[in-house]
């Protein structure tokens, strides 16, 4: 399951690389969860994931990276407890001019592939990512519970001229937001088994370009109202805007290179590659 479709608010697409071991030795953490021999010798696998996130909410960038990952699947006082570290191989490429249409609550995006920033006064700098760090413990509230408990370390190194402007304010926002659309995707009525997801994944990946556009273009044009709708929004809001009235007259070019929403999640799934390549269609000179 692409981490897109549980973690819609923060990552537009995101994949293991051939060589990490969860690829190379097929291996189902899940099914291991419950083994009590994880408290004296845990689960250990590494890998690496090449990931890219969402506009951020401050500048409206979007960034891309390699992130060398670490997991660890073990068991404290009869509750398993799943530990996630990352840290960043290099610095990100420049930052490039995204946007929330909307409300950042409905995960409607749109990315322009236009290096720069959306945020008044910033918006000619290159912006990258250079470093970051995160530690992510997932684990059961009480043994057997439902509930799962959730901690968050995490630091960043970002902004331009290798100056870091990255605060303790944005580091919190960004995991609330991250947090936010995983509980609202986990805790949904809605939501089907993994099985599912996971197979409906892999029709996206089989799908031709002809299926994607037809997938995508009834939403796109209601991307098109719903920028058109909106009436003086706050930066970074304000490009979307721009964007998607220029999908409705068709004037748009490469303005849409992704999307990640909620209609899309609930209606056709969320695989990273589908969106890109049936985005290309959708705004290759042709219009909507």
């Amino acid at each position: 399951i692409p981490q897109e479709a549980v973690f819609p608010a923060s990552i537009r697409s995101s994949r293991w690389q051939p060589d990490s071991d969860i690829i190379r030795n097929g291996v189902r953490l899940w099914d291991h969860a419950a083994d009590p021999g994880l408290a004296d010798a845990p689960r250990v696998l590494h890998g690496a994931e090449r990931e890219e996130i969402t506009p951020d909410t401050f500048s409206g960038c979007y960034y891309a990276y390699t992130l060398n990952r670490l997991l660890v699947l073990t068991r404290h006082e009869g509750r398993a407890v799943l530990v996630s570290v990352s840290r960043q191989a290099e610095p990100s490429t420049v930052g490039r001019k995204g946007a929330i249409v909307g409300k950042d609550t409905d995960w409607e995006y749109v990315y322009s592939g236009v290096p720069g920033a959306t945020t008044r006064g910033i918006s000619w700098m290159d912006t990258y990512m250079y470093d970051s760090a995160t530690v992510t413990v997932f684990f059961e509230e009480q043994p057997g519970s439902k509930n799962t408990g959730y901690a968050l370390f995490k630091w960043v190194k970002a902004g331009w001229a290798n100056l870091n402007v990255v605060q303790r304010k944005h580091i919190r926002s960004g995991a609330e937001r991250f947090l936010s659309g995983f509980r609202q995707v986990l805790e949904s009525d809605r939501l089907p088994p993994a099985e599912t997801i996971a197979a409906r994944t892999g029709e996206f990946d089989r799908m031709n370009e002809d299926a994607l556009r037809t997938a995508l273009s009834d939403y796109c044009v209601r991307l098109a109202v719903v920028g058109k709708e909106l009436r003086q929004p706050p930066e970074p809001r304000r490009t979307g805007q721009r964007i998607a009235q220029e999908l409705h007259e068709g004037t748009a070019g490469q303005a849409l290179a992704g999307v990640v929403t909620r209609p899309v999640f609930d209606a056709i799934g969320g695989n990273g590659n589908a969106r890109r390549n049936v985005a290309r269609c959708l705004v290759s000179g042709e219009g909507l």
